[in-house]
């Protein structure tokens, strides 16, 4: 099971962020149609595309000599030699990363450029050490400049990207993943802790910080204890931080998740009393997004709480109120859309028959496996590559992921696929809408039976169920929550042909308001307001456990 897995978890890893290149998609589409002529930037506007020398355009003789030259010394066919230094050189900086400045490129930044450079440097490192290693300063050096300075934000969240997917070593026959450069997570610290960068290169360096982090327990080779030590505090502060007022406080949640994410993957080598109550602290206010509180439940459950200090004095009973209201409020959120739905439907207003805008598609693999999303993020909607980055993990010294490979491209739930139609099982609503609540709401449950007993059953961190259970006042608690937990899996996971959709509401709601009940009395939700990440429109779908 250990060695299964870590292959799961490999396609859930080792790749980039899905708010970062959704937004690179999206930008691109908008601003390449008006890119053919790029008027002059005005005072405080992004620089320009960086001059791509004449005989090295696309379509030239030089250009297709370039890529030539290039494509000969990576297969092997020329000598990694001086000559050979040159002609990388030409290719890559005189031509390719250049071209990443440039509007008319962007929507081919991700995979004609990160993806294939990737790819070059994976197919180079079976043929000389020297040239992998010519090859991933070169990306490293040259994509700094593009970080720092004032491009285009899809230049810099993009370079933000590569740099987070550059490898020491690259996964070979007997390695189970890559080795992540060191110096790129020194600089990526560095960039989310620069005052003067941008929002979205943040989130960017969040993915690569993340991705170190999780690398440690695929390879079984932690980080050292000064670099925990400080990824702790700074995302602790991170987490624990009041939104910015140039920020909107949906995309403050989303950052303070990732940072969330990080805590899960080094908590589990050394536990920290300060991140462990910045997580229940996250837990513990009910006008936090569900999305953000399952994150926290999540990386709770990868907490080593045999090391963590003062454990037996922390309130157990009121982490398992916060837990239990954690779902509850999942299940009310819910409830609350497809009611909403079915009030749309009755009064003749709902836009049924399409999916609507397609979800935000899977990340592809830095590595060449599948795709990810990570918690609380899925794919939308009508979008592929729906996963979740760390619900998973193996035995030995922690738990990593495991959970987003598995469920990569998931395409409907019990047999119910996003364009599904409507249906008389589900009062004439449209099958994605009742499986995206579905899979948001199992999502929910699979947070919170993971905070409650670790990541996977094999794994060695083992969650909070013995130290709750171990209190006369929580473990009643702990046996009601995993009782609701089995109740709602069984109602809502089921096959299409199984769901009655009115008998599932009713269900849900008698589980919901029995979960309230062991809620924190002090903590108490409004009971009229819905949670506060109810999505204006269609709201994008989770994975489920199945």
């Amino acid at each position: 099971m250990v060695r299964t897995a870590r292959l799961l978890v490999l396609s859930a890893i080792f790749g980039s962020m899905v708010l970062a290149v959704s937004f690179g998609r999206a930008a691109a589409q908008e601003a390449a149609p008006a890119a053919a002529a790029p008027p002059a930037p005005a005072p405080g506007g992004f620089l320009p595309p960086i001059p791509i020398d004449a005989n090295l355009h696309d379509k030239t003789k030089g250009n297709r000599d370039a890529a030539t030259a290039k494509s000969r010394i990576i297969s092997g066919n020329q000598p990694f030699d001086a000559q050979a230094q040159a002609d990388l050189r030409t290719y890559f900086e005189g031509y390719l990363f250049k071209a990443m400045t440039h509007p008319e490129k962007f929507g081919d930044i991700q995979d004609d450029i990160r993806k294939a450079t990737l790819n070059d440097i994976r197919n180079a490192s079976t043929r000389s050490r020297e040239l992998h290693d010519f090859l991933t300063n070169l990306v490293f050096t040259q994509m700094r400049p593009l970080v720092e300075q004032n491009h285009h934000p899809i230049v810099r969240v993009n370079a933000a990207l590569f740099i987070g997917e550059l490898n020491a070593e690259e996964r070979g026959t007997t390695t189970p993943a890559p080795t992540p450069l060191p110096q790129a997570l020194a600089y990526l610290r560095e960039q989310l802790a620069s005052p003067t960068q941008i929002d979205s290169v943040r989130v960017a360096s969040l993915a690569g910080i993340q991705r170190h982090v999780e690398a440690t327990w695929i390879l079984e080779k932690r980080l050292s204890d000064d670099v925990i030590t400080g990824l702790a505090q700074e995302m602790t502060a991170l987490l624990t931080s009041e939104c910015p007022a140039n920020r909107s406080p949906a995309a403050h949640a989303w950052i303070r998740g990732r940072a969330a994410d990080v805590l899960g993957g080094i908590c589990g080598w050394i536990p920290n009393e300060p991140a462990f109550q910045a997580l229940a602290g996250v837990l513990a206010v009910p006008d936090n997004p569900v999305s953000l509180r399952c994150r926290a439940a999540y990386a709770m459950s990868r907490v080593k709480y045999d090391a963590l200090p003062n454990a037996a004095q922390v309130n157990w009973p009121e982490v398992a109120g916060n837990l239990a209201g954690l779902l509850a409020d999942a299940c009310k959120l819910e409830t609350t859309l497809i009611d909403a739905e079915k009030k749309k439907l009755a009064a003749g207003s709902g836009s049924f028959g399409s999916p609507g805008s397609p979800g935000v598609p899977g990340m592809p693999s830095g590595d060449g496996d599948g795709g990810m999303a990570p918690p609380g993020e899925p794919g939308g909607v009508g979008g592929g590559g729906v996963g979740g980055m760390g619900l998973g993990g193996g035995k030995g010294p922690g738990a990593g992921g495991g959970f987003g490979g598995m469920m990569s491209g998931m395409g409907g739930m019990g047999g119910m696929g996003y364009y599904g139609g409507a249906s008389s099982m589900l009062g004439g609503l449209p099958a994605y809408k009742v499986d995206g609540s579905r899979r948001r709401l199992l999502y929910g449950v699979a947070c919170v039976r993971a905070a409650l007993g670790g990541p996977t059953k094999d794994a060695d961190l083992k969650g909070i169920r013995a130290l709750a259970q171990a209190n006369a006042t929580a473990s009643p608690m702990v046996t009601k929550l995993e009782q609701a937990i089995a109740d709602i899996d069984k109602v809502v996971n089921v096959s299409a042909k199984e769901l009655k959709l009115d008998d599932v509401l009713k269900k849900i709601r008698t589980r919901g308001q029995e979960l309230e009940q062991l809620r924190p009395v002090t903590e108490k939700a409004s009971a009229t307001d819905a949670p506060s990440d109810v999505p204006a429109g269609d709201a994008p779908s989770s994975p489920a456990p199945k």
